[in-house]
């Protein structure tokens, strides 16, 4: 899934929090030497910002999204039986005429019409109620007003903390890797009984272990990165680098899990991730190219290099094997001047 579809079906919190974005959300940020792919000239450019992959997007790359896509689909499909004046907008609008220009209007208002039917089949319920529990459950955050079908969600949180003597260090800390060229938030530094210092990432959907190491994987094995004054500074040796938390809380149980994570194995996924992702940037000029004119070259190339073997014959049994050496580029041409040519030895004779 890449940063356009996240965006499309709702993204997360994190790609509005920090420093400045571009189009498609991504954090711009000041690279260190490490970041791939810069230019002498770039390097040398001080303030120079380019886009980082946001940690929660890079694992698309390789996850597996067929049951994610086929609830989203159930969901539109739903939105849109639920609103025949939608279907109708729809229905209304210009046939696709398969030209990228002639279809911009129509692909623009079905975009429109989607937001609202994504809308209408609750897609975003889920990600809202996790938006608010991660609000409700930030040490400064304001529990004044959760609503009664929240509070034991959020009151479990904070009693799983003193129950297992877990203690919250730091609260969204941004980050940045330079090898990966991801950034993102994670939502706490924990002191973790047994654990030390480690990072840990409330969810409140289904768990997706894969997806989850390679966002966390990101973070520990960046930098903390300070996006108001563009510095970095490097998690500290004591930050446990081989294992983090995922807190789930599920969306209306009343309950909190801890579950632990292999960084390392994360970290393996990330580097897989990162090189598909850098795979799809660079396939237009690495994997494919318009070779027609070329193509066209060797073929007038070789249409004359058999004209002229033709031309220096001097027999039948010469005209036939260049005949049989050329089969597949023989033309009826190439039959015309080997009759001529064959006439003319005749005539010699």
């Amino acid at each position: 899934m890449s940063d356009e579809i996240d965006l499309f079906f709702g993204g997360d919190d994190d790609a509005y929090f920090g420093p400045p974005r571009d189009r498609y959300k991504r954090p711009m940020l000041i690279p260190t030497a490490e970041y791939p792919g810069l230019t002498a000239d770039q390097r040398a450019t001080r303030g120079l910002r380019v886009p980082y992959t946001r940690a929660s997007s890079l694992s698309s790359y390789i996850a597996n999204f067929k049951a994610l896509h086929t609830w989203q689909m159930r969901r539109l499909t739903k939105g849109l039986a639920l609103r025949p004046d939608l279907m109708a907008m729809a229905a209304a609008l210009p046939r696709f005429e398969n030209d990228s220009k002639k279809d911009k209007l129509t692909n623009v208002r079905l975009d429109e019409i989607l937001e609202q039917a994504i809308e209408y089949g609750q897609v975003h319920e889920q990600a809202n109620w996790g938006t608010a529990i991660h609000s409700f459950t930030d040490p400064d955050g304001d529990r004044s007003h959760v609503p009664d079908d929240m509070k034991a969600d959020v009151e479990s949180f904070a009693t799983t903390l003193v129950r297992l003597g877990i203690k919250i260090l730091d609260t969204e800390v941004f980050c940045a890797n330079d090898l990966l060229k991801g950034a993102g938030t994670v939502d706490h530094l924990l002191y973790v009984p047994g654990y030390g210092k480690i990072l840990g990432d409330k969810k409140t959907g289904d768990l997706k272990p894969l997806e989850y190491a390679v966002q966390m994987a990101t973070y520990r094995f960046g930098d903390r990165y300070d996006w108001e004054t563009d510095t970095r500074t490097p998690w500290g040796d004591d930050v446990n680098a081989d294992w983090c938390f995922i807190i789930d809380i599920p969306a209306g149980k009343g309950k909190t899990e801890f579950h632990l994570l292999d960084l390392r194995y994360g970290l393996d996924m990330a580097n897989i991730a990162a090189t598909v992702r850098d795979g799809h940037t660079a396939s237009r000029s690495k994997v494919e190219r318009n070779v027609n004119a070329t193509i066209f070259e060797a073929h007038e190339a070789e249409q004359r290099m058999i004209a002229e073997a033709i031309d220096g014959a001097v027999s039948r049994d010469h005209l036939v094997a260049i005949r049989e050496a050329n089969l597949f580029a023989w033309s009826p041409r190439h039959t015309e001047l080997a009759k001529r040519r064959l006439a003319e030895i005749a005539a010699v004779a």
